[in-house]
């Protein structure tokens, strides 16, 4: 019988592993038809303050964006667009205290929280030399966008400290 907490944690590897594969697989079809697909644009992203070598995780902590782009048939723009682009990004950021090692809630200064978000845009290029973008986006905070435990697996995988400051 599994107790709640254990039910939960399973349920988030789960999660993990699930988007962990989505993003492989996607990485993996797009770069074996890349020569099929000239007009399409792949970019992962990773930005972490431990970059710094500082080992120390603080405010704005992490940030992993996966975009796809592709540009529209251009038989099919307006004589006076020049160009189209289509993009759609998944990402998630992270934020945390002045430090992740809260050993008192006297140490948090800010709210420690991610930010999971999916957002589209379109823009558009004109023979003028104007330019036209749109874009919409929609996320979560807190527990649903996984900050705590995806810091806790970058946390392990390059043994740091443990964190804490989550609850």
């Amino acid at each position: 019988m599994f107790v709640s907490g254990e039910k939960t944690m399973i349920n988030n590897l789960y999660i993990t592993v699930r988007s962990t594969g989505t993003v492989l697989l996607l990485f993996c079809y797009f770069s074996c038809t890349a020569q099929a697909l000239k007009h399409i644009e792949l970019n992962l992203r990773s930005d972490n303050d431990l970059y710094l070598f500082n080992k120390q995780d603080q405010y704005y902590t992490n940030g992993i964006f996966l975009n796809i782009r592709t540009v529209a048939d251009s038989a099919r723009l307006s004589a006076k667009e020049t160009n189209r682009l289509w993009g759609i990004t998944v990402g998630q950021k992270m934020y945390n205290a002045y430090t992740a090692q809260i050993r008192y809630i006297e140490e948090v200064d800010r709210p420690i929280t991610a930010y999971l978000f999916i957002a589209a845009d379109l823009d558009r290029y004109f023979s003028n030399e104007s330019f036209l973008s749109f874009s919409v986006e929609l996320g979560t905070i807190g527990q649903r966008a996984l900050g705590r435990q995806f810091q806790e697996r970058i946390h392990k995988a390059l043994n740091l400290y443990d964190i804490a400051g989550w609850e």
